[in-house]
């Protein structure tokens, strides 16, 4: 999973990440000190995760959660703050996650596992998509020992993500 670090303190960011590092299936794919930052920084690199503070200059985790939502594939959030009274609006814009500071690697550990989880109305999306979508794609390309290769969507049991 890419993951994306916003805090306006450099000490916070290193915590996650040491954190982070120490996990396996994380990749850091960047760092921020602001939304602004954050947003500029996960249309280039398309982070499945973002970790956000609340309070932070120039643009704020809760304007750049918002903006987040409205990509066409928007990442999970997961906010990472010193405030506690911002926790029903960290909802409304759809994070996964809110930690309060100093964030505990327990903490963090649980916040990831639930941004990964996919739930059923997920799933039932998924299913309905391919039971009404005749007129979309019949097979996918994969990579495999062999080189690329054309699967039959028939033919697909699971996906599973690697790097």
């Amino acid at each position: 999973m890419k993951v994306l670090i916003c805090d306006d303190e450099a000490l916070a960011r290193e915590r996650l990440a040491r954190f982070l590092k120490d996990m396996d299936g994380y990749e850091i794919v960047g760092e921020a000190e602001n939304g602004r930052d954050a947003l500029t920084q996960a249309e280039a690199t398309a982070p499945d995760i973002v970790l956000l503070d609340l309070r932070m200059p120039v643009m704020d985790g809760m304007a750049c959660a918002e903006r987040l939502a409205q990509l066409p594939e928007p990442p999970a959030v997961i906010f990472c703050t010193a405030y506690d009274e911002h926790a029903l609006a960290a909802f409304q814009v759809q994070a996964v996650g809110y930690l309060l500071k100093p964030v505990r690697r327990e903490q963090l550990t649980e916040a990831l596992a639930r941004a990964t989880r996919v739930n059923r109305a997920q799933l039932e999306a998924v299913r309905q998509g391919g039971e009404h979508n005749h007129g979309g794609r019949s097979h996918i390309t994969a990579k495999t020992h062999r080189g690329i290769e054309l699967i039959p969507i028939g033919d697909v049991r699971y996906f599973l993500a690697d790097q």
